[in-house]
């Protein structure tokens, strides 16, 4: 119905960084897998640096002109690979957020780590790295201000009644579920945090209610 898609799958050969496309019927192969693909020298093992599907207007290599992977290498040919890692490394621990007067480098928190995790589970093209511990979360690693003075604010950690915690900005009483350097609404800058058990009120009015 949406007509037949092909397979291509770019590899790298051993100490060149230039791929190169090759077509398969394999459904199974993945990104890293070393395949032995055919050259002009002969048969050759390299290392597989994408896949993709494309229709035939689609597909980045004429058809007719693409050779197809021979094989899977086994694991004598896989050796001179060992180490290799083609997929595209991905830093969840820092985040560029707007500030009032430019922009800024922070550092994540555990729950944006936690989500980017979960949105990237996917993808094998992409390997997660954290370059910083989630343990400085909110630090500033690198700044834009534009020679200009930041708007400052205070941080409320609002601990719930039910254990959910939220952060209130003090400048605009924006209300958000992770620790930031910068509101995410007015983006000044917060310069201290303070605690905020609204559990209390809210129990008050739990109390209230029965």
């Amino acid at each position: 119905m949406f007509g037949k898609k092909y397979i291509y799958v770019g590899v790298c050969f051993f100490g060149s960084r230039h791929p190169y496309s090759y077509r398969t019927t394999d459904s199974s192969i993945r990104i890293n897998n070393v395949v032995i693909v055919p050259t002009p020298e002969g048969e050759k093992a390299a290392i597989v640096t994408s896949v993709g599907r494309y229709r035939e207007k689609e597909v980045p290599y004429p058809l007719d002109k693409t050779k197809f992977i021979i094989r899977k290498a086994n694991h004598a040919e896989r050796k001179e690979f060992a180490g290799v890692d083609m997929r595209m490394p991905l830093d969840i621990s820092t985040k560029r957020v707007k500030t009032y007067s430019g922009e800024a480098i922070v550092i994540t928190d555990k729950t944006e780590r936690d989500s980017l995790r979960k949105y990237y589970s996917g993808r094998a093209d992409v390997k997660i790295i954290e370059t910083y511990p989630k343990s400085q979360a909110g630090r500033i690693i690198e700044r834009n201000d534009a020679g200009k003075k930041n708007k400052i604010a205070v941080l409320y950690h609002q601990e719930h009644l039910w254990g959910e915690e939220t952060y209130e900005c003090s400048e605009c009483r924006a209300v958000f579920a992770t620790r930031e350097a910068f509101c995410p609404r007015c983006h000044a800058e917060f310069y201290k945090t303070k605690y905020d058990p609204v559990w209390v009120d809210e129990m008050a009015e739990y109390d209230g209610d029965i």
